[in-house]
């Protein structure tokens, strides 16, 4: 699947719990000089690639616990034996294409038979849509495609007729708030990984505190020593890392009881990383998926870096974890990074997407959004890049499932 990336847009329910994600295929093979995707999509292709994806690393292996949300063209309407998902986690996005004829209703009614869950995607109303509406359980509404001025309107019709609605291309925390009073069951968009600068002018003196912890657990220059004795301040974090560093590490004869002796025994990087993960698991009300976002960009980082530099690949790590601290904080990374001790190079990476580093992130941040990437600093072509990021997807997956484990 190298010329492939199956992207994720995460779905959340009322309480910003993960509730699944919508599964995005890009093929990079049809145009590699394009500098975006083009608007023709192949939907039978995308859609039989997500169909391949699902049987080699099962449902459970691109979405987790929870839901998957995939666009289904006609074919597999009229043909739902096509279909070889696992019904009690997938979510079939009916095309707003799709005409909703008789053959296409006798498909219909055979997946929800057949114990799918049905969803009209991009939804505006129209009275051809009623055959529909009598059979999906969840409608989603571009908001960016409706007035604001007629959302209650819509929302109000589909909740009345029992139907759940889910609102996507949220973008920012004032259209989620305003979307969550008027009733809306699942939210779809970016507004979870941005500030909202209105919420907070200053930086509460724990987050103070934290901002410059995380900066010198992760300094190049500090000490297994020092770091051994950062940790130790707390006495919870102390517990989890060595809890951590104990699972992981099989076959000793004794354990390892000392901060300082798991940097030496395991590195200083492993270590660096379990202490940043848990510090950032430990923001006031942080969203679980944006930790998930860090941990992808993180590893996508490091391993695109690897490839070409091997030596900045544990700055590059830093570099995409820390990417998140804008929207955990509520405050512009530029102020943030005034109270964290970092080199200007990676200033420059976090805030502008200049040099190495910073290309890997930019890119990292794209292809999270679906998008066609293209790198200034590295000689490497699409499908490498869909690689990567499909690893670095999987890996932070098991990282954070590992992560809650030993929490």
């Amino acid at each position: 699947m190298s010329d492939f990336l199956i992207a994720r847009q995460p779905i959340f329910d009322r309480q910003l719990g993960l509730y699944g994600y919508e599964l995005l295929f890009r093929d990079y093979r049809e145009d590699p000089a394009a500098e975006t995707f083009p608007q023709s999509v192949d939907h039978m292709a995308a859609t039989a690639q997500v169909i391949i994806a699902g049987s080699e690393f099962g449902v459970s292996g691109l979405v987790g616990q929870g839901l998957a949300f995939i666009n289904i063209p006609e074919r597999f309407i009229v043909e739902p034996d096509l279909l070889g998902l696992a019904p009690d986690q997938s979510v079939l996005e009916i095309l707003e294409t799709v005409e909703p004829g008789e053959h296409v209703i006798k498909g219909l009614k055979a997946l929800k038979d057949q114990g799918y869950r049905l969803a009209l995607d991009d939804f505006v109303y129209h009275s051809r849509f009623e055959p529909l509406l009598d059979l999906v359980d969840l409608v989603k509404l571009d908001i960016q495609q409706i007035d604001r001025t007629n959302w209650a309107t819509e929302i109000q019709r589909l909740r009345g007729r029992g139907i759940e609605v889910l609102a996507e291309k949220v973008e920012s925390e004032e259209e989620y708030t305003a979307l969550h009073a008027l009733g809306c069951d699942y939210f779809q968009g970016f507004f979870f990984a941005r500030p909202n600068l209105v919420a907070s002018k200053r930086i509460s003196g724990d987050r103070l505190a934290l901002l410059s912890l995380l900066s010198e657990i992760n300094d190049a220059d500090t000490t297994p020593e020092r770091i051994g004795e950062l940790v130790s301040r707390d006495v919870s974090l102390s517990l989890r890392v060595l809890n951590a560093v104990n699972s992981a590490a099989h076959g000793l004869i004794e354990p390892i009881d000392s901060v300082r002796d798991a940097a030496v025994y395991l590195g200083r990087d492993l270590i660096q990383r379990w202490v940043s993960l848990y510090l950032l698991f430990n923001v006031e009300d942080q969203s679980e998926e944006l930790i998930r976002v860090a941990l992808i960009r993180a590893r996508f980082c490091e391993t695109l870096v690897m490839e070409f530099c091997a030596e900045q690949s544990g700055s590059a790590f830093t570099t995409g974890l820390l990417s998140v601290i804008d929207a955990m904080m509520n405050q512009p990374m530029d102020v943030l990074l005034e109270h964290m001790v970092v080199s200007q190079t990676m200033r420059a990476a976090l805030v502008h997407h200049e040099g190495t580093r910073g290309d890997a992130l930019r890119l990292a941040m794209e292809l999270e959004r679906g998008r066609r990437a293209e790198s200034s600093e590295f000689e490497v072509d699409s499908g490498m890049l869909a690689t990567l990021y499909n690893s670095a997807m999987r890996w932070a997956d098991d990282t954070m499932t590992q992560a809650t484990a030993i929490a």
